[in-house]
């Protein structure tokens, strides 16, 4: 489904309804159209990266979830030079891991370690101690898929969240 956004300061742009995997890539050169055209303080400008990074992220997780990795990677590497440009280490880390997370569900384990560190590494001195503790766990959580097997991390994991759900939701 599609449709034509109008502005008076602009030429109409055609904009496709996403088609499954969350964010239409016409919605994603829209929004990169506004960012490298209007006029806008550089504040401003980082919020504006910020959300593309944001928005660049759920993508790449309802395409992964969509078992469409390579659209996954395409969008994480986007978000990774949208954070990048805002300056937000915090966020451009968390795309790094999402990515290194796809990298270790797809096979690709060695990647996905490098990533995992290189997250940490590029965060550590500029994020929170909560994103610092959720980028260990990825790093964590690859060594082990790496040491026991996907399938024993699985169970494990399931097991690790029962006993968290029964700490926290009595």
């Amino acid at each position: 489904m599609s449709y034509t956004e109008k502005s008076s300061m602009t030429t109409p742009v055609p904009i496709t309804v996403a088609h499954g995997d969350g964010i239409g890539p016409e919605i994603m050169d829209a929004s990169l159209s506004i960012l490298k055209e209007a006029g806008y303080s550089e504040m401003l400008g980082k919020r504006f990266l910020t959300a593309v990074g944001e928005l660049c992220q759920l993508a790449g997780w309802t395409a992964a979830d969509a078992g469409l990795p390579v659209i996954a990677q395409r969008y994480y590497a986007a978000g990774i030079h949208a954070a990048y440009e805002a300056d937000n280490t915090a966020l451009g880390a968390n795309l790094i891991s999402s990515l290194s997370y796809l990298y270790s569900n797809v096979g690709n384990l060695g990647e996905a370690v490098l990533l995992a560190h290189t997250a940490y590494a590029g965060a550590r001195h500029r994020a929170s101690a909560a994103t610092q503790a959720l980028l260990q766990e990825r790093i964590t959580q690859i060594a082990v898929s790496i040491t026991i097997g996907r399938a024993q991390l699985e169970r494990l994991l399931k097991m690790r969240d029962r006993f968290f759900h029964g700490a926290f939701l009595k």
